[in-house]
């Protein structure tokens, strides 16, 4: 806009200091063609304009510089929503069925790393908080106010990726491809809640901790940080299957679902056995570890509630299932 004004207004300046010569050729050009009054105004403004262009055109730096001095950047700070990290999603490919599946598939296991990562964040957090340590806990302090962040990412790319799902789901494809993309769906909305567990249990549960201004037992904090690293480690298996597309890898993450609900069980009896013998530690934070315990099983159980829905709709061997359909 400045940039358009700038060079009427030169190009005006310079018609008017050449304005008898100019008008004098506009008037031989038009007695020479036999031109009508209108066409006469129609041709001033032509050899104003191609006029105006060339003269200008040797000094496009100048003119940079200069509106770059007079137009300041906008201080507005609203941040814009990245793009994130979408690598497979192409619409020119929406009518390719196996390879709609084999994107979104993809992309989920972008989603699903995205998740785990905020988990491990917030975990590690918890797990590392020292009262007597300063330096920790602004860096923690540092890294948590980051999450909105990562949050806001991350919901966007479900977004994304579920109204990508939704485009094809009207496409008009077969039933079994139908079928999946509701099961990618399912998969993003499970995958939604565990986050919305990072961002509304787990988070809030530090500042707790922040402000009791204490700590878990020793005993406690190990089981909760070898849970903790347990569930890790099934983000990164299921992660792993998404990305390869290995739905037997996926299965096997699934068996390993049934030793870590008995885990679950033995946190809570090992807490309240020293509840009973009246820890200082675990009584002051009896609350916040039962909270927590219970929040890790959530995630435990959402992750397990995936691998399941993947097993039913076998999404991960949508090339051998009526991926062509």
């Amino acid at each position: 806009m400045m940039a358009h004004v700038m060079t009427k207004c030169v190009g005006a300046f310079l018609f008017m200091l050449l304005m008898k010569p100019m008008v004098g050729a506009i008037e031989w050009f038009s007695e020479w063609v036999d031109c009508s009054p209108e066409r006469q105004i129609a041709n001033i403004h032509l050899f104003f304009n191609v006029g105006e262009a060339f003269t200008l055109l040797p000094f496009c730096g100048l003119f940079v510089k200069a509106i770059e001095r007079l137009v300041k950047p906008s201080k507005d700070n609203t941040k814009v929503k990245p793009a994130g990290h979408l690598r497979c999603i192409n619409i020119s490919i929406i009518n390719v069925p196996t390879t709609v599946i084999e994107s979104s598939i993809s992309e989920t296991a972008t989603i699903i790393k995205l998740s785990g990562r905020m988990f491990d964040r917030v975990m590690d957090a918890i797990g590392t908080y020292t009262p007597d340590d300063i330096d920790a806990k602004r860096e923690n302090q540092k890294i948590l106010k980051k999450h909105p962040d990562k949050l806001a990412t991350f919901k966007y790319l479900v977004s994304e990726v579920r109204e990508y799902l939704l485009m094809v789901g009207r496409n008009g494809n077969a039933q079994s491809i139908i079928q999946q993309v509701y099961g990618i769906m399912s998969v993003l909305d499970q995958t939604e809640r565990i986050a919305d567990i990072v961002h509304r249990e787990l988070i809030p549960l530090y500042e707790k901790l922040c402000r009791l201004d204490t700590t878990f037992s020793t005993e406690g904090n190990s089981e909760i940080r070898t849970f903790a690293w347990e569930i890790s480690r099934y983000f990164d298996s299921v992660f792993n299957a998404f990305d390869q597309h290995d739905g037997k890898a996926l299965t096997n993450v699934g068996i390993s679902f049934e030793t870590t609900k008995h885990t679950s069980e033995e946190l809570r009896m090992s807490h309240i056995r020293r509840l009973w013998k009246e820890d200082p530690d675990v009584v002051a934070t009896h609350e916040i570890h039962t909270e927590l315990i219970d929040s890790l099983i959530n995630i435990t159980t959402t992750l397990s509630s995936i691998v399941d829905t993947c097993g039913k709709m076998n999404l991960l061997d949508y090339k051998t299932n009526g991926g062509n359909g």
